[in-house]
């Protein structure tokens, strides 16, 4: 444990909103990391359940610090927050129902020590589990580059803006960085202003990603991000905005926009939600025709019938 005057080397940052459920644990895996080096700031953002009350017992550790909103003002202020609070050298981010594994910030402390000085943000894979703690398979994500750390910032850049392949709970940002590109984008509350920061901190600086699992993401039903309708929303103006802003990605606008009207609409036909599903598709196709959105558009066409169509199909395809 780092010394009564000694200032951490990593700040946590937890935004909570009524997680009495989860944020204990948050907080005592960051509390529990190998580096002592480091301190838990939580910002409770108005919760209106026993959130702060489950963390008291927690504060006879003078590595935790729990700020608080009296209105509820979102996950992004709630990370500005906390990082205009800390005086440490990185930040690093974690939701309250979230987890750190005790090497994570070893781990990565020493990929910054050893890296360029240009190195602004450290990432790793991250596991995903329940509600309970248990493992749940996913369908693979977007990978990044092999190379992304040796890649030149145009083409890490690019490759970011396809497709958001950074976990927030996996992050180290080198403070300083933020200070010269500017913190989240409060305006965004729908859970997607991680992305927006990190495309910012890819116009300047270079990322790289360990190899080892260095969190754990806990998937339900009270997840932050579960409305997709309202993430991809907001994520469709700033995506569209900076891709328009950087001309090194003018020939990606398109496509991108295409890629999330369509994961929208898929979104909209899990839910059964079919006429919203046809509109998401259709403005998908407005910005790049592709077959298989053409094909999803037709099976939405037929309301709960294509949606059953759909499911057999995919059945047949994965063997499930």
């Amino acid at each position: 444990m780092p010394g009564p005057h000694e200032t951490p080397r990593v700040s946590a940052i937890i935004p909570c909103y009524n997680g009495e459920r989860y944020v204990v644990d948050a907080v005592e895996s960051v509390l529990a990391q190998t580096e002592s080096r480091v301190e838990a700031i939580v910002v409770d953002d108005c919760s209106s359940d026993r959130s702060v009350a489950r963390l008291e017992p927690l504060l006879s550790d003078p590595r935790l610090r729990i700020l608080r909103h009296s209105g509820n003002r979102g996950i992004a202020a709630a990370r500005n927050t906390g990082i205009r609070a800390s005086d440490a050298e990185f930040v690093g981010l974690l939701d309250q129902d979230d987890l750190w594994l005790p090497e994570k910030t070893a781990r990565q402390l020493a990929a910054f020590d050893e890296g360029p000085s240009d190195l602004g943000l450290v990432f790793s894979p991250v596991e995903t589990r329940d509600a309970a703690g248990r493992p749940i398979k996913i369908i693979k994500g977007i990978q990044p580059p092999e190379n992304l750390a040796e890649m030149p910032r145009t083409d890490a850049l690019r490759a970011l803006y396809r497709g958001n392949f950074i976990q927030t709970a996996s992050t180290l940002i080198r403070r300083s960085c933020l200070a010269e590109i500017g913190l989240f984008d409060e305006s965004i509350r729908g859970g997607a202003d991680d992305f927006e920061l990190w495309l910012r901190l890819a116009v300047r600086y270079r990322m790289h990603r360990l190899n080892e699992t260095v969190a754990l993401r806990r998937i339900h039903d009270e997840n932050y991000s579960a409305d997709a309708s309202r993430m991809y929303g907001e994520s469709l103006a700033y995506v569209e905005r900076f891709g328009h802003e950087h001309e090194e990605l003018a020939d990606l606008v398109q496509p991108k926009l295409a890629w999330m009207h369509a994961r929208l609409g898929s979104h909209y036909r899990n839910n059964g939600e079919y006429s919203r599903a046809r509109a998401s598709y259709r403005r998908s196709l407005g910005h790049a025709f592709a077959w298989r959105t053409a094909f999803l558009l037709a099976m939405a066409g037929l309301g709960p019938l294509g949606g059953m169509l759909f499911r057999a199909r995919r059945a047949r395809m994965t063997g499930g």
